[in-house]
């Protein structure tokens, strides 16, 4: 069997355009939204070790 788990890394706000910022900021209100996904944080919560 072959399993395909696999994350995205974004850096927020640099990887979204202006409508998806302006959504987020009506969604969220003025307070920073931090959509960030870091590899090596996702690694390290991983439960298996990370195999790219």
């Amino acid at each position: 069997m072959i399993v395909d788990v696999h994350s995205h890394t974004w850096q927020y706000p640099d990887h979204f355009g202006d409508t998806f910022r302006d959504q987020a900021t009506r969604a969220w209100g003025r307070h920073d939204v931090d959509l960030k996904v870091r590899y090596e944080d996702y690694r390290k919560q991983a439960s298996e070790p990370v195999k790219t």
